[in-house]
């Protein structure tokens, strides 16, 4: 909630360029002296974040051109309290506000910029809500009868030393994708991206970089998302991982938040490898997404798929991690996945035991057995091809069938009628 400022006592900081109209603009807002109090103008987004964060104004107003200003900017000068106000020019400027979550937009004339200013008023004089840049993007996707289409968002974790998380991530979307259900793969690992790699294709540049990049700068609509991501076959489209540890942190939670719900519009079906997260001190202290801003992924999507070995080590990591990582997720469905299952450490008898000890600990009843079929991955690896196109008939690529339609992740898009209100 925006700090109630009176209409007197009211500070502005301007995030302006110094057009051709800012000039005569500022002047007739500082004739009104009777309603604001102080006007200050920003050198950079350094000094706009310090005076809204400190305190020191109670509302900026902001140009879509103003120098490093961009959705991540936006987002933390909305938890900052302040009244969020965009002025522009043209529709370019308006839509590129929008999409960074900016919901009051003042359209300024340039012949007669002070016609604004009893708009702005009015706006300053009635304190809102600050905007969410998550539900902005949501009211802004295209509808049709007050319908929303949203595609699923499907997460593909485990605990550190889980086998084939990547493996699982691709051979669901390569099932999907083959029953014609548009499906992207998107590479949230920034440890160990892989997805290109399992695929057998050269990614020259990250593509969930570009993305965010595109977020960033509130020009990230479907038609770029799909310039961004790389076409395998007319239902699959992967977005390559980082291709360095040092670039994660250009995978902002604003822009991430952007990526998935333009990600929702495009495709069917989202599958997000984001690798194994959550094995650190830093999670326990509450700052995952500071260690790996894929954390920040996980409170939107609508399934989460848990991926563990089947030796008791890797079974007690599970039962541990998963616990830590409900607290970042919000109504997701889980289903546990048992990888590579070997005979000779869980017998055909003994897997509904373990199902029931994944239940009984874990809290999870959808578990889910995968093969150990060591040969045919060894062939698809050294062919640079996927398990599924390398041996379609193999027991694992079977039993991933069964898990995509068992958990409905081939179910086309649902339509819903919340508008993000």
């Amino acid at each position: 909630m925006s700090r109630p400022y009176s209409a007197l006592e009211i500070k502005v900081a301007l995030a302006l360029t110094g057009g051709r109209w800012e000039s005569a603009m500022v002047a007739a807002l500082a004739a009104r002296s009777n309603q604001v109090s102080e006007i200050g103008r920003c050198v950079d987004v350094t000094d706009l974040l310090a005076r809204a964060v400190s305190g020191d104004c109670g509302a900026v107003l902001v140009y879509p051109q103003f120098p490093r200003l961009d959705a991540s900017v936006v987002s933390k000068l909305a938890t900052s309290g302040v009244i969020l106000i965009g002025l522009v020019d043209d529709e370019s400027g308006e839509r590129r506000l929008r999409q960074w979550g900016i919901d009051t937009v003042v359209a300024v004339d340039p012949i007669a910029p002070a016609e604004c200013i009893p708009t702005i008023l009015s706006h300053l004089a009635a304190p809102q809500l600050g905007p969410d840049p998550a539900r902005q993007a949501v009211a802004e996707l295209p509808t049709q009868s007050g319908e929303v289409p949203r595609g699923r968002v499907v997460a593909v974790w485990g605990p550190a030393g889980s086998p084939g998380r990547t493996s699982v991530a691709v051979a669901l979307g390569q099932h999907a994708a083959a029953q014609g259900v548009s499906t992207m793969i998107i590479d949230a690992d920034t440890m160990n991206p892989g997805v290109a790699d399992v695929l057998g294709i050269r990614a020259d540049a990250a593509g969930i970089i570009a993305a965010c990049r595109h977020a960033e700068q509130g020009n990230l609509d479907v038609a770029a998302l799909a310039r961004c991501a790389r076409a395998i076959d007319p239902y699959l489209r992967i977005l390559s991982g980082v291709s360095s540890r040092a670039r994660r942190s250009e995978l902002r939670p604003a822009a991430l938040s952007r990526m998935l719900e333009m990600s929702r519009t495009l495709n069917e079906l989202t599958i997000i490898d984001v690798g194994a997260l959550l094995d650190s001190d830093e999670f326990i202290a509450g700052t995952a997404s500071l260690v790996d801003p894929g954390a920040s992924i996980l409170g939107q999507v609508d399934v989460l798929i848990a991926v563990s070995s089947c030796e008791p080590v890797g079974l007690a990591k599970l039962v541990t991690a998963i616990d830590r990582i409900r607290s970042l997720l919000g109504q997701a469905q889980i289903h546990a996945v048992i990888n590579r299952v070997r005979p000779s450490v869980v017998t055909a008898a003994r897997e509904p035991a373990l199902a029931e000890f994944i239940a009984e600990h874990a809290g999870i009843a959808s578990v889910w057995m995968v093969p150990d079929c060591r040969d045919e991955f060894d062939a698809a690896a050294n062919s640079s091809r996927t398990i599924s196109e390398q041996a379609p008939k193999s027991r694992a690529v079977q039993a991933f069938g069964r898990l995509c339609e068992g958990t409905g992740l081939t179910t086309t898009r649902v339509l819903t009628a919340d508008s993000a209100a």
